[in-house]
């Protein structure tokens, strides 16, 4: 995964409608004349302006940021933005599960570190997502080939959520595990896959679905925003 590598030929994100409303309730304030954002606008905006391959300047608002962003989504979205829901195109890699019952207010009111467990059975991918997350501060508690071996971690570790390969090796399945981990524990899953599996953004375990290839900023972005929903959730 390299966050620099740039991708002219593909938008990497795919924003539900009622994620996208979300994001403009939250960030359309900071295009009012002498508005200023905090840290946490401007390290998420950085990450969504990466992903479009944008240049980032060190000196850049978070305002100056969501301009560029903001009608990037817009075009991306098309006819989608005046209908009632659609995740859209399979286009992206980033998918969000609809939020529209969720309550109101910031949609990302911080960036603190995440305990997480990744479930993936490619050894060198499995090492690249640990490495991305700790670069980023976040902790992860275990790593997991297995839904087996997720399962019996799970039981013993606090965990805010797992990062989870839709196709393991061994009986059960990452989709399988997602249920176990949000029935027993409570915990929900991003899930990363390189099938078709989009759909999996609405099932009840899910926080998001990151399609492979990914690259760290996609990563990231998906972590961010998945671990706002799992904030007001909670509320």
């Amino acid at each position: 995964m390299n966050p620099q590598s740039p991708r002219p030929d593909r938008v990497p994100v795919n924003v539900r409608r009622s994620a996208f409303l979300d994001l403009c309730a939250d960030y359309d304030p900071l295009l009012k004349p002498g508005a200023e954002g905090n840290d946490a606008a401007l390290a998420v905006l950085t990450d969504f302006a990466r992903i479009f391959d944008l240049a980032v300047d060190p000196d850049a608002t978070a305002g100056g940021l969501w301009r560029q962003v903001r009608p990037l989504l817009v075009a991306q979205m098309g006819d989608l933005v005046g209908t009632s829901e659609g995740a859209g195109a399979a286009v992206g890699r980033v998918f969000l599960p609809a939020t529209a019952a969720l309550d109101s207010g910031p949609f990302l009111d911080g960036a603190a570190a995440l305990s997480l467990l990744v479930v993936e059975d490619d050894p060198e991918l499995a090492a690249a997502v640990v490495e991305t997350l700790t670069d980023a501060g976040h902790q992860v508690v275990a790593m997991a080939a297995t839904a087996e071996q997720a399962a019996t971690l799970a039981a013993l570790l606090a965990i805010d959520f797992a990062i989870v390969d839709v196709e393991l090796e061994g009986p059960a399945t990452g989709v399988e595990l997602a249920c176990q981990l949000h029935e027993r524990w409570g915990v929900s899953a991003l899930f990363v896959s390189g099938g078709p599996n989009e759909h999996l953004v609405d099932h009840h375990a899910a926080l998001g679905f990151v399609g492979k290839p990914f690259n760290s900023a996609e990563l990231l972005a998906a972590v961010t925003m998945a671990a706002a929903l799992l904030r007001r959730t909670r509320r």
